[in-house]
């Protein structure tokens, strides 16, 4: 199997996971709100009510953030092979560095699995 079909595979499984997930926290969440001793606790203590995630936002936001993570090691790898040559210093800045990739990733996510794709058509 190709590279890229792996890459694609591995992002596209991930949105799954976190389309999942984020429609089980949307759902929960509304399960918790539509508790009436919960809200007359948030009540008795002078809370606001939270206004509930909808399930576009959840699925959508959950599945980018998990798509964020095999895209953020991709856009690593790719750095990591063209500008360091030794191996421990490959490990100990993908530690440090890992957050801000995955920050990348998320916002790449989508972009990346599109170029892929292209890549494989051609």
């Amino acid at each position: 199997m190709k590279r890229e079909w792996k890459q694609i595979l591995c992002i596209t499984g991930f949105m799954l996971i976190g389309a999942l997930l984020g429609y089980v926290v949307a759902s929960e969440q509304y399960a918790i709100l539509a508790n009436p001793e919960f809200l007359s606790s948030l009540a008795e203590h002078n809370l606001q009510i939270p206004e509930p995630f909808t399930y576009l936002h959840a699925i959508l936001g959950f599945s980018f953030l998990f798509a964020g993570i095999p895209t953020g090691v991709i856009i690593y790898c790719y750095f990591a092979d063209k500008y360091l040559k030794a191996s421990t210093p490959k490990v100990a800045i993908a530690i440090f560095t890992f957050p801000i990739y995955v920050i990348i990733g998320v916002i790449c996510a989508l972009p990346i699995l599109i170029y892929k794709m292209f890549v494989l058509m051609r």
